[in-house]
């Protein structure tokens, strides 16, 4: 069972993010083995310390679908479609119960083989993208625009990284051919994540990159020296970067500058700006109950509304507010504000908390670094993009969470019992 498991979590890591509908198929796939265990009598259930262990993590992958219920019912309006990014997350705890009792029992630990498959899935990747002209000329691949696919790649070059500092290897053939084909994907990685010319991924995967070369390098070398080595490569990077300034990065100062002058939306800055702060007024005039979808529009792209200077066009598109946080709140009011915060935040801090208390075990510490840092980026692009309203991406991140949360409980439980 676990060599099936574990091809399904190899495919969730090095194809979702490439190739349509397969990190589904084996997110479904998961889902299903995991029920269809949980529900035996002879299941083996996780034994004491799982509920103390897993209380927050549970939570978080729950709140969501609670917060759509609440503002449904409160709106006296059943769409089962808003459920479609919470149910996913709820149906994941599912692979929690499932794993935890059988972490054990992995050759190779989830964790590992989910960098070693996000090594595989940036060849992947790499393959199927291509220049779009419509965008002009950035990348784009079989499913997804430039900023979405710039966010993942950026997950994917993440998780090699951290595949690249944690492994260990016996043999020195082994370690020259890993960090030999690890480096060439960080490479190819580093090469999609550029071209896709998307600045909300490039921020988000520079904080996790400082995040994960501060820790690691913390652990080996100590905070004061790491600190160091970091703030050169920083100013190295920026040494380099101001002999060919980017229009692009450039454009992080202007756009936003160009909007609080003339409040027009003809950057993708200005859209975003304009955008956020049609979305906060909305909020403010139904903040218990939410809009739903896009039921928003109906005030928002009519009088009196349109006839105010906080009427966004780009909003009336029906692309949401290219903001997680925002977008929840629009759908759900408060519920899906506090319900989404808790989703971004919880994890980071459980992550986070386990790392620090278990930095001598790598056992627990190297899986809680790769959820620390996946978090990390996901919180951030949060505020450039929407990552649990994309069918893809919102399954891709409730099977590395869920995932992850399995792998760190399921270890502490195991040593607590002396396993």
């Amino acid at each position: 069972m676990n060599y099936i498991v574990s091809i399904l979590i190899f495919l969730i890591s090095g194809a979702t993010v490439a190739i349509p509908h397969s990190g589904g198929i084996a997110f479904f796939l998961l889902i299903s083995i995991a029920i269809t265990e949980i529900t035996r009598k002879k299941w083996n259930r996780p034994k004491s310390g799982f509920y103390s262990l897993g209380a927050i993590p549970l939570l978080a992958l729950a709140l969501p679908f609670l917060a759509v219920a609440i503002g449904q019912i409160l709106r006296h309006s059943l769409k089962f479609p808003e459920f479609d990014s919470p149910a996913r997350l709820l149906v994941a705890i599912a692979i929690v119960f499932f794993l935890v009792p059988r972490i054990q029992g992995f050759k190779l630990k989830p964790s590992e083989i989910m960098g070693v498959g996000a090594v595989f899935g940036i060849f992947l990747l790499y393959f199927t993208v291509n220049s779009d002209p419509r965008v002009g000329g950035r990348l784009v691949s079989l499913q997804s625009w430039p900023n979405d696919l710039g966010a993942y790649a950026g997950v994917l070059l993440l998780f090699s990284v951290w595949f690249l500092l944690t492994f260990r290897s016996v043999t020195l053939p082994s370690l020259v051919a890993i960090w030999s084909f690890t480096s060439i994907a960080i490479g190819t990685g580093l090469h999609v994540l550029i071209e896709t010319q998307s600045r909300g991924p490039w921020l988000a995967t520079t904080v996790a990159f400082i995040a994960i070369a501060l820790i690691v390098l913390s652990r080996r070398i100590g905070g004061v020296k790491a600190t160091a080595v970091i703030f050169l490569i920083m100013a190295g990077m920026a040494y380099i970067i101001s002999f060919e300034p980017s229009q692009r990065l450039a454009s992080i100062v202007s756009e936003p500058i160009k909007w609080i002058d003339t409040k027009r939306e003809d950057t993708s800055a200005g859209e975003r700006l304009g955008m956020g702060r049609a979305a906060l007024k909305l909020i403010s005039m139904q903040p218990w109950v939410g809009y739903g979808d896009f039921g928003y529009m109906e005030q928002a792209c009519t009088p009196p509304f349109k006839d105010h200077n906080y009427f966004s066009n780009s909003l009336c598109v029906g692309a949401g507010p290219h903001n997680e946080l925002l977008a929840r709140a629009l759908q759900s009011g408060v519920w899906g504000l506090l319900a989404t915060l808790f989703l971004l935040c919880a994890p980071i801090i459980y992550f986070s908390r386990m790392m620090f208390k278990y930095k001598n075990c790598d056992l627990i510490f190297n899986p809680s670094l790769l959820g620390f840092i996946f978090s990390t980026h996901i919180f951030v692009i949060s505020f450039f993009m929407e990552p649990y309203s994309i069918k893809f991406t919102a399954t891709f991140n409730a099977s590395v969470l869920s995932i992850l949360f399995a792998e760190v409980i399921g270890t502490r439980v195991a040593q607590t019992r002396g396993l």
